[in-house]
């Protein structure tokens, strides 16, 4: 991958502030956390194929896998964690909300070409809706 398609587009992605914590507003009711916003600039690619099994794991994590998409980027970009229930980072493409669904690093060397690759699912409306 040639460095240059690392610099083609810049995303904005939301993600739960660490130094945030929520907590009940004078009539008892729970506030979240407070956001930040982070940048990344990469490429940013349709998703052309998967292996059966990583396409089953989009499909039952309840994200569109008609419309996904691949971000080549050097920023580490966050995930869901079920353990530590951190949400994913989020971003909006064309007005509709992507979740990062996974992140590949592809940090092994110390080329010039080191990066992430992160999946983009889009994220639907609950049925019926």
């Amino acid at each position: 991958m040639s460095i240059r398609l690392l610099k083609g587009k810049t995303l904005s992605f939301t993600r739960d502030d660490p130094a945030s914590v929520g907590y009940y507003d004078i009539n008892g009711v729970w506030v979240e956390a407070g956001d930040i916003t982070i940048s990344a600039t990469g490429s940013l690619q349709p998703y052309t194929g998967t292996s059966n099994g990583e396409m089953q794991q989009i499909i039952n994590s309840g994200y569109s896998a008609i419309d996904l998409r691949v971000f080549y980027t050097k920023t580490k970009l966050q995930t869901l964690n079920q353990f530590t229930k951190i949400k994913p980072d989020q971003t909006t493409i064309d007005g509709l909300t992507y979740d990062v669904f996974s992140v590949k690093d592809w940090n092994i060397s110390s080329l010039s070409t080191s990066h992430y690759k992160a999946l983009l699912a889009r994220k639907d409306l609950p049925s019926g809706v």
